[in-house]
């Protein structure tokens, strides 16, 4: 979400006129490359008081060049942070930067650290945010620091009342730490009534801790769906079972639990699903997850194979669907990459359609097939296509061309 600020009259006039002042309407930062400069930051934090927000970067990222050019020019976000915080930003590629980067666990590009005066981590928040969502953990982290001080020490010490997990938990929630405010939201579970869970007032609570299969919470909500309807939104209903969902699945995979997982099939999937089509759809969603998910691709392929023999035989989206599922979710393995070549084949043997002669080109790239591959998109090239997929082959063709140079560098 972007602020517009209109300016009429003779303000514009003179804001064109002293249009040298408008870095101050922007945050303005410090560039950090050596230990030296950021100790000086770190006693100016100190000295002044004030937190520090740390925006680290890399010079090739595209969503880094983006916060610089239309977030952090914001004005109100510029006036916040100017006022309120030590203002810095470091290459996470440079010498300096790239200790800090392992230092601090950084995960991608960009990340952006919200800092005690003596450099503790209050926040990290990973990607883009839009300048009115920044503004608001700007202002929570301000707001709340000393309290996440507190909350943290004595969260570990469980000494937290349940109105302070709550107000933990809806901090955490606002900055962005969302495996925290699960365990939090873990620890405040227990303490809900059966009404509290029906009660529309603890749906950010309940949605935050994201709930396992086994819980109180999923108990509850299986045996009132009906008025859960009554009170939740179909949307919020839906993101609570797939929370379910996923953590049980989760746990499952860590495991190695086919119990478990059948149980997501066989107790989850009724309640979350309304037809029984799409229940039957969602085991074999399931089961296709957690076999890839474990490296069983030759249990994953007889799963797909005899699910095309028993309800799809003949159908070439189905195995078009099979093949671009695997080439997209799991191209780093090379048994799943040879069974996406196989049902793709399939799937041309079919319909000799542009989508199918497209997407073996892709997987014939993956699997380093450059001839072929090169041979699928001179053929898609001279068959009619719309322009956005006159697009899409101009990209594929540059995508092949880049993977075919580095394999030849190796």
């Amino acid at each position: 979400m972007k602020f517009k600020i209109t300016i009429a009259g003779f303000v514009t006039m003179m804001f064109l006129v002293f249009s040298s002042e408008t870095s101050f309407s922007q945050i303005k930062f410090s560039e950090i490359t050596n230990e030296s400069e950021w100790n000086q930051l770190t006693e100016q934090a100190q000295k002044a008081g004030k937190p520090i927000f740390l925006d680290v970067y890399a010079t090739w990222c595209g969503p880094c060049k983006y916060l610089e050019k239309n977030v952090y020019t914001n004005p109100e976000l510029g006036t916040y942070f100017n006022d309120n915080y030590i203002n810095a930003k470091m290459d996470g590629e440079t010498d300096f930067g790239s200790t800090f980067a392992r230092s601090h666990q950084l995960e991608a590009y960009p990340t952006m650290f919200f800092l005690t005066p003596a450099s503790d981590v209050i926040a990290k928040i990973v990607g883009v945010r839009e300048a009115g969502p920044l503004e608001e953990i700007g202002k929570t982290v301000v707001e709340n620091s000393g309290k996440l001080a507190y909350y943290d020490e004595n969260f570990s010490k469980n000494k937290l009342s349940l109105d302070e997990l709550q107000k933990y938990q809806s901090i955490l929630v606002t900055l962005g730490q969302d495996d925290k405010a699960a365990e939090v939201g873990a620890a405040i579970l227990p303490s809900l009534s059966e009404e509290d869970i029906m009660n529309p007032q603890y749906k950010d609570i309940i949605l935050a801790a994201t709930p396992d299969i086994d819980s109180k919470v999923f108990k509850v909500l299986k045996a009132n769906k009906s008025r859960l309807e009554q009170t939740w939104s179909k949307e919020e209903l839906n993101q609570l079972f797939g929370s379910i969902f996923n953590r049980t699945l989760s746990e499952a995979i860590a495991d190695r639990d086919t119990v478990l997982r059948d149980r997501i099939i066989n107790e989850l999937l009724p309640v979350y699903l309304e037809s029984q089509e799409d229940i039957n759809s969602g085991a074999l969603v399931t089961r296709k997850i957690y076999l890839a998910n474990t490296g069983q691709w030759k249990k994953y392929a007889d799963l797909v194979n005899n699910e095309y023999i028993a309800s799809h035989k003949g159908d070439s989206k189905f195995l078009y669907s099979e093949a671009y599922e695997v080439a997209s979710n799991y191209s780093y393995s090379e048994d799943a990459i040879g069974y996406a070549l196989a049902w793709v084949n399939q799937a041309l043997e079919l319909d000799h359609s542009f989508d199918n002669v497209v997407l073996a080109a892709y997987i014939n790239a993956i699997k380093g097939n450059f001839d072929q591959a090169n041979t699928y998109v001179t053929e898609a090239d001279k068959m009619e296509k719309t322009d956005d997929q006159a697009r899409m082959l101009t990209e594929l063709k540059k995508v092949i061309d880049q993977a075919e140079a580095q394999a030849k560098q190796k």
